[in-house]
């Protein structure tokens, strides 16, 4: 009786760690990941305004921040939510530019563009 339980329960188990994720947590699972690379790109862009950090850091950490999220963007299935992933690139590009280019004064604006989509992101994982 005790080898029938034991094995049951160790079937038990093994199936439930092999369970596959819903589509809809491994989505969350995806925004989680962007919105950590979009939170690690507006601390930096923030840093490199106050001078803190290097433009080569801040250029390579943002380039890093581009490539894993458009990794990510290819896991979205929801339309809307890749259209504001879109935009995420795009304001990450922007930022990436005035780095390069060492426009500090102009690096305000995408980098509240960017606050702003780090809230969205935020609300659409605790939905």
């Amino acid at each position: 009786m005790k080898s029938w339980l034991f094995t049951s329960s160790l079937l038990l188990l093994v199936l439930t760690a092999c369970r596959q994720a819903s589509p809809h947590d491994q989505q969350i699972k995806t925004l989680k990941t962007i919105h950590s690379w979009a939170a690690t790109a507006e601390m930096v862009g923030e840093a490199w305004t106050n001078g803190q950090i290097p433009n080569q850091y801040a250029q390579q950490t943002l380039a890093k921040s581009q490539a894993e999220i458009a990794q990510a963007r290819n896991e979205i299935t929801d339309t809307a939510i890749s259209v504001q992933i879109q935009q995420l690139d795009k304001v990450l590009a922007q930022i990436n530019s005035d780095i390069q280019q060492q426009h500090q004064s102009a690096i305000a604006e995408p980098l509240h563009q960017l606050t702003q989509i780090n809230q969205q992101l935020d609300a659409l994982i605790k939905q």
